[in-house]
């Protein structure tokens, strides 16, 4: 059963490989809102130049820790 995520934000750290860039291209396709974090800058400009999904996709900037509090505020 595929999931319609148009009407929703998903917010993925470590968005710029692995697990979580195969889910911002997942949830991309279902029509997700997504803002992906990750520290590797390059890598998350690549993974967001393949999304083709319908959702607006958002990244960090500057990238951030969220191991550092006052980077939380990015968000």
């Amino acid at each position: 059963m595929a999931y319609n995520y148009s009407n929703k934000v998903i917010v993925i750290t470590g968005g710029a490989g692995g697990i979580g860039s195969h889910l911002a291209r997942e949830f991309s396709m279902r029509g997700a809102t997504l803002v992906l974090l990750d520290l590797d800058a390059q890598r998350l400009e690549a993974t967001m130049s393949t999304l083709t999904g319908t959702g607006h996709h958002h990244k960090n900037d500057p990238t951030c820790d969220w191991l550092i509090s006052p980077d939380c505020r990015y968000l």
